[in-house]
């Protein structure tokens, strides 16, 4: 009997997917993704297993029009559960239980129901499944621990090393899962995603030439001396290795541009993958995103937030801007403080996809003491493991840099990437004093405010 994994509508069933294939190609995709951070083996595995269930006569006759309702995902749970390495496995089949409808709590119902009530619903056996996968696969679950869990350290810094792992893993998983499935049933959509990469490489010399041609028209002045002292000593310090860095430049230096120098050398001397905006504001993103798509051009820089309308006419390519938006697979984005934190820490596949992504990438966090207090702990600690175990280097950068030191969960000290007495920072007081004009009345206000051609009035 053949087994299939997906069928199109009004296709004959000689052209549906098969189940083996669809589970090879998840499979390896999701290795490849997991090798970022030295899990390859571990998402193989899941790969393998993800979609066992549609293994048995009801997923196939489901698959033939049958409306019966049919659970697939938990059998390959269930296999997890039962490895020889309990304790591991058990903790994989969280992700592949939550391959669709997001990841389950252990004990307690909610939204969804538990893993323990799934496990307990299905046969740990399907008549065809030994076709399909060899407990030998289940076996290499015990031989093929991620570094990161090899790593000495406090219970409590392993138990969130792990939790963080599994989150990846996840990543890894749906985003592999809805790739081949969307090469099956939408052969155009996936052939847009390869229609638009870019190399960092490339970027980079665009990058270059542009602050080639800025310095040559630069007319000498205090400011524009110091604003190209700042980007050459981020170009100096994009050498050196991945990790954590705090990038504290005033207001007016030229900021953005100079940390995009530091991340594009930074990333291409590394062999790192995109580089990732992270801003607080809608605003800023906008303004942003428009600074850097007027220097490497639409296609290069995804910008993912909120108001965004993928369907916006002026867009070169919305199609594909639509499609990078949900793993973020695209050189440069530029999102927000709540999109990236809330993809880290979702646990359901529309969301997760793209945190994979995050790993052998550049993050540069903008207005960073803009994140709020009480979410100080799991956005730094997200931050701290990132840089630790995924090859990512963070960029904490402000103009008014917060003191984190009492607060890093696992006490990291960021490198310094701009120092005093690297450029003269005085030529940037001039252009902002404050001043206490202590108590006015209403009427005087509007008659000052009104000598001004432009004002902001707070």
């Amino acid at each position: 009997m053949e087994l299939y994994a997906h069928s199109i509508e009004g296709r004959p069933v000689a052209e549906w997917q098969l189940l083996s294939e669809h589970l090879a190609s998840v499979s390896k995709l999701a290795s490849g993704f997991a090798s970022a951070f030295g899990a390859a083996e571990w998402a193989e595995l899941i790969g393998l297993v993800h979609d066992i269930g549609k293994a048995t006569p009801e997923f196939q006759r489901r698959l033939q029009g049958d409306p019966s309702k049919v659970d697939h995902s938990s059998l390959g749970a269930k296999l997890l559960a039962a490895s020889p390495n309990k304790p591991f496995g058990e903790l994989l089949a969280f992700l592949c239980a939550g391959h669709h409808g997001g990841i389950p709590n252990k004990l307690v119902s909610g939204a969804r129901s538990s893993l323990s009530e799934r496990l307990g619903r299905v046969e740990a056996q399907v008549p065809f499944q030994n076709e399909l996968i060899d407990r030998e696969y289940l076996a290499k679950l015990e031989k093929a621990i991620p570094d990161v869990l090899k790593e000495r350290m406090p219970t409590q810094e392993k138990t969130f090393a792990f939790s963080f792992l599994l989150y990846m893993l996840y990543s890894c998983l749906v985003d592999a899962d809805f790739l081949d499935t969307e090469r099956f049933v939408s052969p155009d959509a996936s052939k847009q995603r390869e229609a638009c990469q870019f190399s960092l490489a490339e970027l980079k010399e665009l990058y270059d030439g542009h602050c080639r041609h800025l310095e040559r028209d630069a007319d000498g002045s205090p400011v524009n001396n110091a604003r190209s002292r700042i980007r050459q000593r981020c170009l100096e310090e994009a050498q050196s290795e991945p990790g954590l860095f705090e990038f504290g430049a005033p207001t007016g230096s030229g900021k953005t541009l100079a940390s995009m120098g530091f991340a594009l050398h930074h990333a291409v001397k590394h062999g790192m993958k995109r580089i990732i905006y992270v801003i607080p504001y809608t605003s800023i993103v906008e303004q942003t995103a428009a600074v850097f798509k007027s220097l490497f051009g639409d296609k290069a820089v995804l910008e993912h937030h909120s108001n965004y309308s993928f369907d916006n006419d002026d867009s070169e390519s919305p199609d594909y801007e639509r499609l990078a938006s949900e793993n973020w697979d695209a050189p440069i984005i530029v999102t927000t403080n709540v999109q990236f934190f809330e993809s880290i820490y979702a646990g359901r596949p529309s969301k997760s996809r793209k945190i994979h992504n995050l790993a052998q990438s550049v993050v540069i966090l903008d207005e960073v003491q803009s994140l709020p207090d009480q979410l100080l702990a799991p956005c730094l600690a997200a931050l701290e493991e990132l840089a630790r175990h995924y090859s990512t280097t963070i960029v904490l950068s402000s103009a008014t840099q917060p003191a984190f030191d009492s607060v890093w969960p696992l006490q990291s000290k960021p490198r310094v990437i701009l120092r005093e007495g690297d450029y003269d920072a005085g030529v940037f007081d001039s252009r902002v004093m404050i001043k206490s004009i202590g108590q006015i009345e209403l009427d005087r206000l509007v008659d000052e405010l009104s000598e001004h051609d432009q004002v902001l009035c707070i």
